[in-house]
């Protein structure tokens, strides 16, 4: 869940299958592969795959960085594309 903390509405996504499962996320693994086989072969434009994982790890990156400092706000607009 995301707090919204005063800021706006709390958000929440479903996540399954749940993690116990496995960690390749079966349901959704295929396509990631696909999409990203697509990018290396010339088969689709470059660059979608990476801005995506490099959004992941701006998030991820934020998410410990806010945890280390008590759930303080952390900016990203610096590291959105």
């Amino acid at each position: 869940m995301l707090k919204g903390a005063g800021h706006g509405a709390d958000l929440s996504w479903p996540c399954p299958p749940a993690l116990s499962d496995g960690s390749h996320h079966p349901d959704w693994f295929d396509a990631v592969a696909s999409q990203f086989l697509a990018e290396a072969t010339g088969a689709s434009p470059r660059g979608a795959n990476l801005a995506e994982a490099a959004l992941c790890v701006a998030l991820e990156h934020g998410a410990r960085e806010s945890s280390r400092q008590g759930g303080r706000e952390m900016a990203l607009s610096g590291v959105l594309i």
